[in-house]
């Protein structure tokens, strides 16, 4: 595969990611307040069981493209480190989605309070900021892909 079409990859799905974490931001998370008390568990349990399906495989692949970039950082017409900054961004991602919102889901999960989902929330916009900020940064190589 070439680093251009290895690149665009890389950029569809942190897209889309993008455009999901907004979704969830000012949707999907604020709507939990929303669920009666004695059914949120179950619907936690859903909601957990989903998101993972979706989300977790393009989390997946936005790593591997994102490693892929960065292993061929030498052979490519990318600026020095850009890759390196685009890898650590995502490693930034992954650390708060598994220290931060994974656990509060399943704190949530087991003894749900409204304040978790106020943490949630609140605890979300960096992950929203961060993957709107990698957008507009790739957004800015795209025209050395081509």
């Amino acid at each position: 595969m070439t680093p251009q079409a290895l690149f665009h990859i890389h950029l569809f799905v942190t897209l889309f990611l993008t455009g999901l974490i907004w979704f969830v931001q000012l949707v999907h998370y604020p709507l939990f307040k929303a669920i009666p008390f004695e059914e949120f568990q179950a619907y936690e349990q859903k909601h957990i069981k989903r998101t993972t399906a979706l989300t977790f495989p393009l989390m997946l692949v936005e790593l591997g493209t994102g490693l892929g970039l960065y292993l061929l950082e030498g052979n490519t017409i990318f600026p020095p480190n850009s890759l390196q900054l685009n890898l650590a961004s995502i490693a930034c991602l992954w650390g708060s989605t598994f220290l931060l919102q994974v656990p509060l889901h399943r704190k949530m999960e087991r003894e749900p309070r409204p304040n978790h989902i106020d943490l949630l929330i609140k605890s979300n916009w960096f992950r929203t900021m961060l993957w709107s900020c990698r957008s507009m940064f790739l957004f800015i190589l795209l025209p050395l892909s081509a």
